[in-house]
């Protein structure tokens, strides 16, 4: 048995009915976690087993959870400290100190938003499971070992990997618009994830769902 958080309940009780003939759990909705593993009879699918009643949710419309534990809140007394972390990852790993900070008071509604358990992303930066893996095997391959799935969840301990993303994101940029990008177009990036230097590289007058049209399935 694992644990798992629905990410999208949209349209996940017709597919189940469809498919297996059987229902979702009742009122699963996004966000909500509960423990389940996955259907031996049906890849496609996780069977629920807590909370009750049992059921089955599309393993597209879930994903694993190997923490839950809630993010560290930073209080106001700690973003001084908060501050000279920033600093110090930004010197060490490339991306403009004023970015990173302008990134995390942003997404984290100037540090008082670090998510909950169940959120996707978590911490002053708002970073999400994938992200935070990638960031890792970054910081390993430069010889820092000592970061653990639940430093995501530790407001002290995000800096490293933030400054990495961003570097790697700010390069990747820059290689893809033939300039250093401005920080508003480095956080749309690091926001929109893949397929974001082509909307930056096109055209800007577009409307948001014009520009993203072209890069949908």
């Amino acid at each position: 048995m694992a644990k798992f958080v629905v990410v999208d309940s949209e349209g996940a009780k017709v597919r189940a009915k469809a498919e297996l003939g059987a229902d979702i759990v009742g009122q699963l909705k996004k966000g909500d976690p509960f423990d389940g593993e996955p259907f031996a009879e049906n890849p496609g699918f996780v069977k629920v087993i807590a909370p009750p009643p049992s059921g089955f949710v599309p393993s597209s419309r879930v994903r694993p959870t190997e923490v839950t534990m809630a993010p560290e809140p930073i209080a106001p007394e700690e973003h001084q400290a908060f501050c000279l972390l920033v600093t110090k990852a930004a010197r060490e790993h490339g991306p403009e100190r004023n970015y990173l900070m302008a990134a995390a008071y942003c997404a984290s509604k100037n540090l008082t938003d670090v998510g909950t358990a169940t959120s996707e992303t978590v911490g002053p930066f708002r970073i999400a499971a994938d992200d935070w893996k990638r960031g890792v095997a970054m910081a390993a391959a430069k010889g820092i070992t000592d970061l653990t799935d639940e430093d995501r969840y530790r407001a002290n301990r995000q800096h490293t990997v933030a400054a990495l993303l961003a570097a790697d994101a700010g390069n990747r940029l820059a290689a893809a618009l033939g300039r250093k990008p401005t920080f508003t177009e480095l956080f749309f990036a690091q926001q929109f994830g893949d397929g974001a230097e082509q909307i930056l590289k096109g055209d800007r007058s577009l409307k948001c769902a014009a520009a993203i049209a072209p890069l949908s399935p």
